[in-house]
């Protein structure tokens, strides 16, 4: 798959890492726009062509372009939101004409959200504790969409896995490597149990590869698949995301996310590993999602971590190194013995995650009036973070920062 960033980058080689990254041809439409774009794309030469072999999103639909005649624009999809751009903006009054839903296909996780303390996880020894069931969160059903879910020797035995667990991936095939986001899902799951050891972990949609890297279109495959299955959750932790042309939210994830909201489902989403304050999506998105940031204690008090993402749409921040299970690797040159220290915003998200799960098994209440709680019960947050307030969640085993 090609990946590039825009605005001037003509090579099409790897991506800028501070810029969005997105497929190059392609963009994601709403059904009911499709018409609308094509027709806008035509007028100023790009042809725009539904493939008919991407996978089912629901609603939506891949339409491919093409540059009419002999042109050739360094940035095909560029060009083209530049002209949908103003027509996909949310309208202000609901009794206008509806947008157009269309965004470029972007693709998240590696290189930006393997940033943190870690490229990779710190092999540690497992302290001396038992790690025992609890009903604390009992009843509350919690999804994770990330990698693929790798085995946790520490944990499997009291905690059944979620689903049948992959080999652990390398990097390359057969090299002997371990990938560098191999792990990532097992070591979420871990973070939430964490807090929450008695919450029901449903079986994880697998949206990243073992290098920590998924696209829109795999996203919206599998939101679209968890509404039809029935297998609703109450809570949904999305350790990912990724910086969007213009800033502007991607309509597409957001209806998407919007069609589970209006489930009473909880998004809470990675506010992302790039020490910035420029929106980081789907954490960003304020309407739909609950952004998590990452603080360290320093001098007995919390400050922002130096990777963390920052700023007014953040609405919680939590530990960003954290201790935890993770999958067992014997070949050199790194051997990981099932219990790992990871830094970085993914892992504070799954603490949030499973402090909700806890409020609401304790109150019976749903998961919207959870956040509300905790906000009410949490400490104000570092200056980074305006409005946000810190989760420090009693951490039941394991340590961290």
């Amino acid at each position: 798959m090609q990946r590039y960033r825009g605005t001037g980058d003509s090579s099409r080689q790897d991506p800028d890492p501070s810029g969005p990254v997105y497929e190059p041809d392609v963009l994601i439409v709403g059904d009911q726009s499709i018409q609308a774009v094509q027709e806008a794309l035509k007028a100023v030469g790009i042809e725009a062509t539904v493939d008919e072999k991407a996978p089912p999103m629901g609603p939506f639909k891949l339409l491919r372009l093409t540059p009419e005649g002999d042109t050739s624009p360094e940035d095909l999809v560029e060009d083209a939101m530049k002209v949908l751009v103003g027509e996909s903006k949310p309208r202000a009054s609901s009794s206008e004409e509806e947008p157009l839903i269309v965004q470029p296909n972007y693709i998240h996780g590696a290189p930006q959200m393997r940033g943190g303390v870690y490229a990779v996880p710190d092999p540690v020894t497992m302290p001396d504790l038992d790690i025992v069931p609890s009903a604390i969160g009992a009843g509350i059903k919690v999804l994770v969409l990330d990698t693929a879910y790798n085995a946790s020797p520490k944990v499997d035995p009291v905690f059944p896995p979620p689903v049948p667990s992959v080999p652990p991936p390398e990097d390359p095939p057969l090299s002997g490597d371990l990938a560098p986001a191999a792990g990532h899902c097992t070591f979420v799951i871990g973070q939430i149990l964490r807090v929450a050891p008695g919450a029901t972990i449903m079986t994880p949609r697998v949206v990243l590869d073992g290098n920590g890297i998924g696209t829109d279109t795999t996203l919206l495959t599998q939101l679209h698949q968890i509404m039809i299955s029935g297998e609703i959750p109450h809570l949904v932790n999305l350790s990912l995301g990724y910086y969007t042309l213009f800033d502007e939210p991607p309509l597409a994830i957001g209806y998407a996310l919007e069609t589970l909201q209006n489930e009473g489902v909880v998004i809470v989403a990675a506010a992302g590993n790039e020490d910035d304050d420029r929106p980081w999506y789907p954490a960003a998105d304020t309407d739909r999602t609950v952004s998590v940031g990452a603080v360290v204690r320093v001098n007995n008090q919390w400050a922002r971590a130096a990777y963390s993402n920052y700023g007014t749409w953040v609405d919680f921040v939590a530990r960003g190194l954290n201790e935890g299970p993770y999958l067992e690797w014997t070949q050199q040159p790194q051997p990981y013995g099932g219990w790992a220290r990871w830094g970085g915003t993914s892992f504070s998200t799954p603490l949030v995650v499973g402090q909700l799960a806890a409020l609401m098994a304790a109150g019976g209440i749903s998961a919207v009036d959870a956040v509300t709680l905790l906000q009410s019960l949490s400490a104000t947050a570092p200056a980074d973070f305006p409005g946000a307030k810190v989760v420090a969640p009693t951490l039941l085993w394991g340590q961290s920062d």
